[in-house]
């Protein structure tokens, strides 16, 4: 007979490197396959490590003109302007970083792969998180029957297809309506709106709020910081020409990028603004499905994988 876990479920042989580890720990080993990586004891996650770079260049464009702003511009606005500008580019420095962190290691609504619904015995949580049920063969029409090798037959009703929820090949779960695998991280994710390398990880149902929140943070941090620089280029180095030359190409190299960079996050920033009125993700949008609901508002959920959990020994 197939032995079982410490929870009742049986066990399969491919299951083996998981035993003894917490979740976090084999997430990219098989046959869970994924490329979320993991900090401070699987409390913090984030995206595959192909992003890094990505991530990086956001840190640097938020960075380099927070820095040249409050070491050069601050104390000459402080005193001699209004200290109205160090005080508000402060504030949305803080919230950036902030709502940035927030949004790279937050789970985004991973759903537990088959294999840990399985040893964890999962199912009534995903079915609760997912609105899934079994359908009744004796009153409702089967669209599809898929023979899973570990769960068994698995079924989805004509209704439950034409609401959105399908089967996904590669986690062997089935997915609700909104939710979508992320190739770039290897899972299926919940209310999915797209995968951003700059946040690096999934933008979903549980981190979306973070998001909108980074994104409206760093347009008025950019705002402030180039309305600053403004001012200050124009009030000072004005008694010396040699002085004013090089405070004017100083700052005028660091105010023209920011000041792009700023006018494309804002324009991003007016682009879920107007999807979170709409009902829709990103994704929807571009694909054109005809499927909408509430996004920054809608409830978060719990976390359904429970990462820290220690997968129990045969």
């Amino acid at each position: 007979p197939m032995p079982a876990s410490a929870s009742g479920i049986p066990l399969q042989s491919g299951d083996a490197e998981l035993h003894g580890q917490p979740i976090f720990r084999v997430w990219t080993a098989p046959p869970l396959n994924g490329r979320h990586r993991f900090f401070c004891g699987g409390r913090c996650m984030c995206g595959p490590r192909e992003d890094t770079k990505y991530n990086v260049c956001a840190w640097v464009c938020v960075s380099l003109p927070s820095i040249f702003f409050f070491s050069i511009c601050a104390p000459f606005l402080w005193n001699e302007v209004s200290p109205v500008f160090p005080v508000a580019a402060a504030f949305f420095f803080v919230s950036t970083v902030s709502s940035l962190i927030t949004t790279c290691c937050t789970d985004p609504g991973v759903l537990p792969k088959q294999p840990l619904v399985r040893i964890f015995d999962l199912e009534e949580v995903m079915d609760e998180a997912t609105g899934y049920r079994k359908p009744n063969a004796a009153t409702e029409s089967v669209e599809q029957t898929i023979f899973d090798r570990d769960s068994g037959p698995v079924t989805l009703s004509s209704r439950q297809a034409e609401q959105g929820f399908k089967w996904c090949n590669t986690c062997r779960v089935i997915r609700p309506p909104r939710a979508s695998h992320c190739a770039d991280c290897n899972a299926c994710v919940l209310r999915f709106d797209h995968h951003c390398p700059f946040v690096n990880n999934c933008v979903g149902q549980r981190n979306y709020i973070f998001f909108a929140w980074f994104l409206s943070s760093v347009t008025l941090l950019g705002f402030t910081v180039v309305v600053g620089i403004a001012v200050w280029l124009q009030a000072a180095g004005s008694d010396d020409k040699v002085a004013s030359s090089l405070v004017w190409v100083t700052g005028a190299a660091v105010a023209i990028p920011a000041a792009l960079l700023g006018l494309s996050v804002m324009v991003f920033c007016c682009y879920h603004l107007s999807l979170t009125l709409r009902g829709k993700t990103t994704k929807e949008a571009l694909t054109g499905k005809d499927t909408h609901g509430a996004t920054i508002w809608a409830a978060r959920g719990p976390v359904l994988v429970p990462w820290r959990q220690v997968v129990p020994p045969i």
